[in-house]
Order: structure tokens, then C-alpha cells, then sequence
């Protein structure tokens, strides 16, 4: 056991809490793929991804099932509290239904790390997951936990919050962090703004009043897309949504 923990553990996931951490990645990004956050499906997923993921916990050296599946459950009400404020398949009253499909405005309000990012927004779909965003001719890439489809309209200076003017559905990354600090950093900060530029630079840039419509989908389970949508473009925003065992916070970071 010594030498095959001494052998899968130097990967560089080596230590529990960047293991642990990964398989509440894993499970959030199943929760989204799937829609689901009951916890009925909860506990299929996380018996899942403790299957896939073995080897890593075994290097690591947690050698109970049990033990693994106890430290990702625990994220589940959090991951609950997070569909049920910004996805639009998890309640109703974070849109207006009296509102055409195309101009629903979104309730849910995206606090900006500056009150001038503060933003509505309402995910609407999912495009893909572990996206590789790569710009070779400034020599950046990087992998994006989520790429969503977002319906947001921002807070300041496009008159009543009630109105579709300034309406944009887009494509917004979503950077997870799962550890205990719950404060944005400058670090992360800086990470989800490049991403944000780098989807921009692939999908271009989604312009004011523009649309994403979904018109087919593929098997859910593919990580790299699970819809086909006619793209309007990245939007000029994204997701830091720090979220643990304890609570979860989510702003809205806009590259200057």
C-alpha cells in the first residue's frame, strides 16, 4: 500500500484538502451538467466521481469510501442554495414570465467585486465544462470550470431594473474555488479576468442586447458542450463563486 500510495501520490495532488477539493469540483459541475441538485442524485454522482477518482484518493492516502463521500456531501446544500439563486431551471421568480422568452429579465442580483460590476443575471444553460480557453498569439490558456449561458442586465444606469433594456444573454465563465478562504483574492481576481478575455477572444464579444438561442442538445454527459447554440459572443463578465462546507459567495468580476 506504502509504495503504491508513494507512487499515485506524486501527481501533485498528493495533499487531501487539493483532492477533496477536486472531487466538489467534480460534483458541481455534475450537479450543472445535469440540472440536479436533489440529493437522491447528489449521492449517485459523488459515488461516481469517488470511482473515477480512485487512484488520486488512494494517493492521497484516504482509503475509505466513506470518508471521501462525507467531505464532498457536505457541499451539496450549498451547491443547492447556489442553483436555486442564479439558475433559471431551479426556481421561477428569478424572471419575469409575464416577459417574451427573448426579454425576461433576470432578478437574481450578482454583487460586483466594485458596486459598479454589480449586475442581474439568470444562468439559462450550460455550454461546457473544463473548457480549454487559449489565445496562442499572447501565449495565455487555461481551463474554465463552467461555461454558462447567461441572461444578465447590469444594476447602474440602464433605468428601471424591471425593464429589458440592457438585457444581454452571453456566454460567462465560472471560476470555482472550494477552499476555506471565502474573500475574493487578487490572484483569483486576476485568473477569471484573463479567462474572461481569453473566451472573448474565441467567441468574440457579445454586444449589447444580443441573444443566445439553444436550438439542439447533445448527451449531457460530453464535458466540452452539451448544447448547440447560435453564439452571440462572450460576455464581458464572469463568475468567481468561492463555495465550501460552510457557504458560498459568488461576484461578478469585469476586466477594466
Amino acid at each position: 500500500l506504502s509504495v503504491l500510495q508513494s507512487r499515485l501520490g506524486s501527481t501533485g495532488l498528493s495533499a487531501k484538502s487539493a483532492v477533496i477539493g477536486t472531487l466538489r469540483h467534480d460534483l458541481f459541475e455534475r450537479c450543472l451538467q445535469e440540472r440536479d441538485v436533489s440529493r437522491r442524485s447528489a449521492v449517485l454522482f459523488i459515488r461516481q466521481i469517488i470511482r473515477d477518482r480512485a487512484e488520486t484518493l488512494l494517493g492521497c492516502g484516504i482509503t475509505k469510501q466513506s470518508e471521501a463521500f462525507a467531505e464532498v456531501m457536505k457541499t451539496v446544500p450549498q451547491i443547492q442554495k447556489f442553483h436555486a439563486t442564479y439558475t433559471s431551471w431551479s426556481t421561477n421568480d428569478k424572471i419575469d414570465s409575464s416577459e417574451s422568452d427573448g426579454n425576461r429579465v433576470p432578478k437574481a442580483v450578482l454583487d460586483g467585486v466594485y458596486t459598479s460590476g454589480n449586475t442581474l443575471v439568470s444562468i439559462e444553460d450550460v455550454h461546457s465544462t473544463e473548457e480549454w480557453a487559449m489565445v496562442p498569439e499572447l501565449g495565455l490558456k487555461g481551463i474554465v470550470d463552467a461555461t454558462v449561458l447567461a441572461r444578465t442586465k447590469p444594476v447602474n444606469g440602464l433605468g428601471s431594473l424591471s425593464s429589458n433594456r440592457g438585457v444581454q444573454q452571453s456566454l460567462m465563465p465560472v471560476e470555482l474555488k472550494t477552499g476555506h478562504v471565502q474573500n475574493p483574492q487578487q490572484l483569483h481576481l486576476a485568473q477569471l479576468s484573463l479567462y474572461t478575455l481569453m473566451l472573448r477572444a474565441r467567441h468574440g464579444t457579445a454586444s449589447r442586447g444580443s441573444r443566445l438561442e439553444v436550438i439542439g442538445k447533445s448527451d449531457i454527459g460530453d464535458r466540452t458542450s452539451n448544447s448547440d447554440e447560435q453564439e452571440s459572443g462572450a460576455a464581458n463578465g464572469g463568475m468567481l463563486l468561492y463555495l465550501n462546507h460552510e457557504a458560498f459567495l459568488a461576484r461578478h468580476v469585469k476586466p477594466m
